[in-house]
């Protein structure tokens, strides 16, 4: 089953997650289609992380913001 709303720093800092697919649902069928979308490109559940809501939006942090004027910086340059 995939995670949902897992720290990505619980094992250590991570600046940018790498190897990872990132797209915004607006729904819970969207997701459900994105999921049965990753079975046969063969994603094992257990490498899914589905973040979700405010918490999840948080967890996710995708400018940066809680981590630095640097990783700020670099990750909005990147992006």
């Amino acid at each position: 089953m995939a995670h949902v709303n897992p720290d990505l720093h619980a094992q250590g800092y991570v600046f940018m997650p790498t190897n990872r697919v990132t797209a915004v649902l607006s729904s819970y069928d969207d997701l459900q289609g994105g999921l049965r979308a990753l079975d046969p490109l063969e994603f094992e559940p257990q490498h899914i992380d589905v973040f979700a809501g405010p918490e999840g939006a948080e967890l996710l942090d995708l400018c940066g913001q809680r981590h630095g004027v640097a990783t700020w910086m670099l990750r909005n340059i990147a992006a």
